[in-house]
């Protein structure tokens, strides 16, 4: 189930980098519909790091220590509500948890403005996916909450036990 994760994030990334070229091709040749390709293309990355978010949160939930992250921020002792919020314990899930935010925002800004400013949403669209586009790139190639441990990872591990990410 982790790999939904990581290729969720994968693909928000280029999904992103898609619907930065569309927005700022949009709005710079004035083509309308190329600016609704971006703001699906903002739609598309809150899907998919939604989706992620609900992958690392069931590997959390259901204890999967065949992940490095979930393995070295938390434990089978801790109570549900810790170690559901352990996701942002560490540095991965913290910036996991950001784009989720920011994604969440600006799907709401694009869904409420849809029919409002149009010459204005293609640059918009493309501003919102270059800040997603950034916290993707950090999760896809620095730091990666997929990971799995290179060694093998006790499931009685405190959150302290480092294991170290091979993706």
């Amino acid at each position: 189930m982790s790999d939904l994760g990581f290729y969720a994030q994968r693909l928000a990334l280029v999904v992103a980098l898609a619907g930065i070229v569309a927005g700022v091709y949009g709005g710079a040749a004035r083509r309308p519909e190329w600016g609704r390709i971006a703001e699906r293309a903002v739609l598309l990355v809150f899907g998919f790091t939604t989706l992620a978010m609900a992958v690392l949160f069931h590997a959390f939930a259901t204890g999967d220590f065949s992940l490095a992250y979930v393995a070295g921020h938390s434990a089978r002792s801790m109570e549900m509500g810790y170690r559901l919020a352990a996701l942002w314990g560490g540095q991965a899930g913290s910036l996991l948890l950001w784009l989720w935010m920011l994604s969440a925002y600006g799907a709401a800004a694009i869904l409420s403005h849809r029919r409002s400013m149009r010459d204005l949403m293609p640059w918009v669209a493309a501003v919102l996916l270059g800040n997603a586009a950034f916290f993707l790139v950090l999760l896809n190639f620095v730091t990666n909450p997929f990971g799995s441990p290179r060694t093998r990872c006790s499931p009685t591990a405190r959150a302290s036990t480092p294991c170290s990410s091979t993706r």
